[in-house]
C-alpha cells in the first residue's frame, strides 16, 4: 500500500503506448482481457451494439484459435478443436456409465454466480428429460451461496475453498462413483478449486472434470483462503491425471468477453454447448463418436448464426429496453418453461455486472418454484426479489406499469399459448410498451400468435427447420432426443438474445465505459482484483494508489485508518457489498484529487457513470500551451462568500498586530474574471506551473491532509504591503512626565522597528538563499504528483512577520512554504 509512486506523466505515457499494440494486456488472463471489437461500444447506437455482440460471439466458433489474444508459446485450443471434442467423448462415456448404475452413481455439476445457475439449469433440465425417458435422476447441482444465489449476487462464498468441498460432500454422500463437472470460466474461483482438491483426494470414488476458458498457466497462482492451495496447483495435477484419463480438463479458446470480465456471455454460452453435448450424446443409444459429437458443436454455431440474422428485431428490443433503464423504469421478462428460466437467470446477473438495482431487469417464469424444481424449494418468504412467479408479476407489478417500463414475453409453440395471451391482454392494458419473443417450428400455424402479435410493438419470430441436421439421423432413435435437439438449439438462441438486450440496455444507460463493467458490485477477491485493475486502466496510476482509492470509497473515509489497513479482504469485500457506485467514486477521486463527499456530488450531478467518469478525465489530462509561468487554477473554483472570509481575516490581523492600512479586496470584475461565478461549487486550488514568482495554492481546509487537484485557468495573487506613517505627537508642556514617557515609548518603538526590520533582512537574505537553489520541476504533472498526498511528509513550522512557514520533507525533496493565508498553502521554493 506504502509503494513509491511513479511518474504519472511517464505512465499515462507507457499506458498509452502499450494500449496501442496488439495486445495491450499482455499480464492479463484472456478472460479478463478487454476485447478490440468492443472498444467503443459505449458510444455505439442499439444496432451496432447488437453486431459486436454478435462479432464477439462468433469467436467461440473460431475453426484455429490464431487470435492475437493466443499466447505464442502455446498451441492453445479451440472449441472445435480435435482435441476438445475427444475429451468430450470420454467424458460422455463417462456419464453413459453412471445412466447404467443410477442407484450408486451421480453426476454433480457446481460453479459460482452464472457457472452455479448455468450448474442449476443443466442438472434440472437433464433430470427431467431422464425422467421422461423412464430413467432415474443422476444429476445434482451446487452453487456457491446456495439457492438464494440463483436470483441474486451470493459471491462472498466463492472465495471459501473449504465450504465447497463440504458442499461436494454432502451431495454426494452414499455414493460409489461420482463424476464432478466443476465450472470455473476463468480458473479461479477458490470455491470450486476446493471441491476439485476434495476430488482429487479421493480418486477411488471421484472423477473431476474442470471447465474453463483460459490457459492451464493462467490458472489463478494465489494461496486460497484458508490453505496453502492454489488454483494453479489443482490444475496441473489435473493435467498430469487426464494424460491417464483419471480427470479431465476443457478449456478451449474462446477470446475476450465483449464486456471485460463479463464471463456469463461467452463463458456462459460456451458452458452450455459444452455440457449439452456431452450429456446429448450420452442419453442417445447410439455409440458416441468424433463426427457425432463435432456435427453437434457445429449445429450450435448455425443456432448463433440463426438468432442474429433477426439483429434488427433485437436491436429495436434493446433500444426500448434502454430507454426504459434511461427513465428509471424497469424491464421485465415473462417467460414459459426453459425459457422462462432463462429469463430469470440473465436478470439475476445484472446486478453485479452492471451494480443495477434488482428491479431494473426482472424475470417471471410460469409455475414458479413449482417449474424451478430447486433443492430448496420456494424462497418467496426471503424478500420481494425472490418472488418469481407470474402471479408475482400481476400482484406487484402489473399495477405500477406504464408506457416507460418494457415487457418481453418468451414462449415457444409447445407452450400454452392460450396462457401467453391470456397474460399478454392484460400487461397491453398497462402499457403499449410491450414484446414477443417466441420460437416455432416451420410450417406450425397458431390462430393465437396473430393475436399476441397485434398486442406487441415488436415480435421476434425465430423459426427453425422442421428436419434434423443429416449428419445427426443416425443418432435420433427416439422423437424425445429430436425434441431435446430443438429444446436446447432454442434455449442457446434465447440466452444470446436476452444477453444481448440487458448489456445493451445498461450500455445504453451508461453503465459501461469503453467496454468495461465500471460499476461492478466488489463482492469477493476476484472482483476486488478486477476493480484495481480496472482503475489503474481508467486513471493511469500505479496499484497501491488504486487500491488506496478503492478502500477509501469502500469505507466513505478520505483517509485510510490503521484499522482498516490491518482488516483482511474478506472484511473489505463484505463492507463493499454494502456500498454504491466504488469503483466510479475511486475513480472520480483519484482523477481530481477530491473527497469522497466531492465525489459523490459529482456523480450526483451526471448520474450516468460513462459521463462523469469522462469529464473527469479531460479536466486531468487537459493539456497545457508551452511556454506558460502563470499559476494555474483547476475548474473546482472557490465560491465569493469564502474570498471575503478571508480578505477580512487578514484585514482584522494587520489591524490589530502589525498596525498596517487593511488590505483591499478584489474588485467585482477582478474577482469574476478569475474566480468565475458566485455559485461555484467548492474549494480553491492553484499550482504553478514552473517560476518562481507564480505560488502554488493547494485547499488545506481539511484537518487531515491537503486538497490536491489538477489545474485549468489562470490567477495571480499578488498582495501589497505598504508600511503606514506616522506623524510626530507633540509633547504636552505642562508636564515633562508625560513628555518623558512619549518620548520613551517614541524610542521604544524606533529600536523595535530597528529590531523588525534587521529579522526581516535576515529572512529576505534566507529567502533569496533558498530561492537560489530553486530547481525547475517541469509541468503540472509533476506538481499534482509530489504534492497532493501532504500526510506522507513531515512539516517544521516557524513564524515570523505573521508568516506560517512550514518545511516540507519528503523522499523526492524538501519544500518551503508559506501558510499564512487561510485555506491556501503558498510554496515559496523547492530544495
Amino acid at each position: 500500500m506504502k509503494r513509491g509512486r511513479r511518474n504519472v506523466g511517464m505512465q499515462k505515457k507507457k499506458k498509452k503506448k502499450a494500449s496501442e499494440s496488439a495486445d495491450y494486456e499482455p499480464t492479463l488472463p484472456v478472460s479478463e482481457k478487454s476485447n478490440p471489437l468492443t472498444r467503443d461500444m459505449d458510444r455505439a447506437s442499439a444496432c451496432s451494439i447488437v453486431k459486436m455482440l454478435q462479432a464477439c460471439d462468433a469467436q467461440m466458433f473460431q475453426e484455429k484459435s490464431q487470435t492475437e489474444y493466443q499466447v505464442q508459446e502455446l498451441n492453445w485450443l479451440g472449441l472445435l478443436s480435435d482435441e476438445i471434442v475427444k475429451t468430450l467423448m470420454e467424458v460422455a462415456e463417462r456419464v453413459r456409465l453412471i445412466l447404467k448404475d443410477p442407484q450408486d452413481s451421480l453426476v454433480v455439476l457446481s460453479g459460482c454466480g452464472t457457472s452455479g445457475r448455468l450448474a442449476f439449469f443443466m442438472a434440472s433440465g437433464f433430470n427431467r428429460e431422464l425422467q421422461r425417458l423412464n430413467y432415474a435422476p443422476i444429476c445434482s447441482y451446487v452453487i456457491a451461496g446456495g439457492d438464494r444465489a440463483l436470483f441474486s449476487s451470493q459471491e462472498a462464498p466463492e472465495d471459501d475453498p473449504t465450504l465447497g468441498a463440504l458442499r461436494l460432500k454432502k451431495v454426494s454422500g452414499g455414493k460409489k462413483r461420482v463424476l464432478f463437472i466443476g465450472v470455473s470460466c476463468g480458473l479461479s474461483a477458490p470455491f470450486v478449486a476446493g471441491q476439485l482438491d476434495f476430488c482429487l483426494r479421493h480418486p477411488d470414488v471421484y472423477t473431476p472434470v474442470l471447465v474453463g476458458f483460459n490457459p492451464a498457466h493462467q490458472a489463478r497462482n494465489e494461496p486460497l483462503p484458508g490453505c496453502m492451495l492454489t488454483f494453479h496447483s489443482v490444475v496441473t495435477r489435473i493435467e498430469e491425471l487426464a494424460k491417464t484419463q483419471k480427470a479431465f480438463l476443457i478449456n478451449p479458446a474462446l477470446g475476450p468477453e465483449a464486456i471485460s470480465g463479463s464471463s456469463r456471455m461467452k463463458g456462459g454460452s460456451a458452458t452450455k454447448i459444452l455440457l449439452e453435448v456431452v450429456f446429448s450424446a450420452s442419453f442417445s443409444r447410439t455409440p458416441i463418436t468424433f463426427n457425432g459429437i463435432l456435427q453437434h458443436m457445429r449445429s450450435y454455431k448455425k443456432a448463433l448464426d440463426f438468432t442474429y440474422s433477426h439483429s434488427e428485431g433485437i436491436a429495436a428490443l434493446t433500444e426500448a429496453a434502454g430507454r426504459s433503464l434511461q427513465c428509471g423504469r424497469q424491464v421485465c421478462y415473462l417467460g414459459w418453461g426453459s425459457l422462462g428460466l432463462l429469463g430469470l437467470i440473465d436478470a439475476s446477473e445484472c446486478k453485479p455486472t452492471f451494480g443495477a438495482d434488482y428491479e431494473d431487469i426482472r424475470g417471471f417464469v410460469s409455475g414458479g418454484y413449482k417449474e424451478l424444481g430447486n433443492n430448496e424449494g420456494d424462497l418467496t418468504l426471503m424478500g420481494p426479489e425472490f418472488s418469481i412467479s407470474h402471479d408475482d408479476f400481476l400482484d406487484r407489478v402489473l399495477p405500477r406499469l406504464t408506457d416507460d417500463d418494457t415487457v418481453l414475453l418468451l414462449y415457444s409453440d409447445s407452450d400454452d399459448v392460450d396462457e401467453v395471451a391470456k397474460l399478454a391482454r392484460r400487461v397491453r392494458e398497462k402499457t403499449s410498451n410491450i414484446h414477443a419473443a417466441y420460437h416455432q417450428t416451420d410450417g406450425a400455424t397458431a390462430a393465437q400468435h396473430d393475436d399476441i402479435n397485434k398486442l406487441c410493438s415488436s415480435t421476434i419470430n425465430f423459426t427453425w427447420p422442421q428436419e434434423t441436421p443429416k449428419r445427426l439421423q443416425y443418432m435420433v432413435r427416439l422423437l424425445i432426443y429430436s425434441l431435446l435437439y430443438r429444446k436446447l438449439l432454442r434455449e442457446l438462441s434465447t440466452k444470446l438474445l436476452l444477453n444481448a438486450v440487458s448489456t445493451g440496455a445498461h450500455t445504453l444507460k451508461g453503465k459501461v465505459f469503453k467496454n468495461y463493467m465500471i460499476d461492478l458490485q466488489v463482492t469477493n477477491s476476484k472482483l476486488y482484483r478486477r476493480a484495481t485493475r480496472l482503475l489503474q486502466e481508467l486513471s493511469g496510476h500505479s496499484e497501491s494508489q488504486c487500491e488506496e482509492a478503492l478502500l477509501k470509497a469502500i469505507y466513505q473515509v478520505d483517509k485510510l485508518s490503521e484499522d482498516i489497513m490491518t482488516c483482511s479482504l474478506k472484511t473489505h469485500t463484505h463492507t463493499a457489498g454494502k456500498a454504491k457506485k466504488v469503483v466510479p467514486l475511486a475513480l472520480v477521486c483519484l482523477l481530481t484529487g477530491c473527497s469522497i463527499k466531492e465525489a459523490e456530488t459529482r456523480l450526483e450531478q451526471q448520474p450516468i457513470v460513462r459521463e462523469a467518469v469522462e469529464a473527469c478525465k479531460s479536466m486531468s489530462t487537459s493539456s497545457i500551451e508551452p511556454g506558460w509561468d502563470s499559476t494555474e487554477v483547476l475548474s473546482w473554483r472557490s465560491p465569493v462568500e469564502p474570498i471575503r472570509q478571508r480578505w477580512r481575516r487578514r484585514d482584522a490581523y494587520y489591524r490589530q498586530s502589525l498596525r498596517r492600512p487593511p488590505l483591499r479586496p478584489p474588485s467585482r470584475t477582478q474577482r469574476d474574471s478569475h474566480l468565475g461565478s458566485a455559485d461555484a461549487p467548492t474549494f480553491p486550488c492553484i499550482i504553478s506551473s514552473a517560476s518562481v514568482g507564480s505560488p502554488l495554492v493547494a485547499d488545506v481546509s481539511s484537518s487531515d491532509s491537503a486538497s490536491w487537484s489538477p489545474v485549468v485557468a489562470s490567477f495571480t495573487v499578488s498582495l501589497s504591503l505598504s508600511s503606514s506613517s506616522s506623524s510626530p505627537v507633540p509633547a504636552s508642556p505642562s508636564s515633562l512626565l508625560i513628555f518623558s514617557t512619549i518620548l520613551l515609548s517614541f524610542l521604544f518603538s524606533i529600536s523595535t522597528l530597528l529590531i523588525f526590520l534587521l529579522l526581516f533582512l535576515l529572512v529576505f537574505l534566507r529567502r533569496l538563499f533558498l530561492l537560489s537553489r530553486f530547481r525547475h520541476r517541469g509541468r503540472r504533472q509533476w506538481a499534482f504528483l509530489e504534492l497532493k498526498d501532504l500526510k506522507e511528509v513531515k512539516f517544521h513550522h516557524h513564524r515570523s512577520f505573521g508568516s506560517q512557514w512550514v518545511l516540507l520533507e519528503r523522499p523526492g525533496g524538501h519544500f518551503l512554504a508559506d501558510t499564512s493565508f487561510a485555506g491556501a498553502v503558498f510554496i515559496v521554493a523547492s530544495l
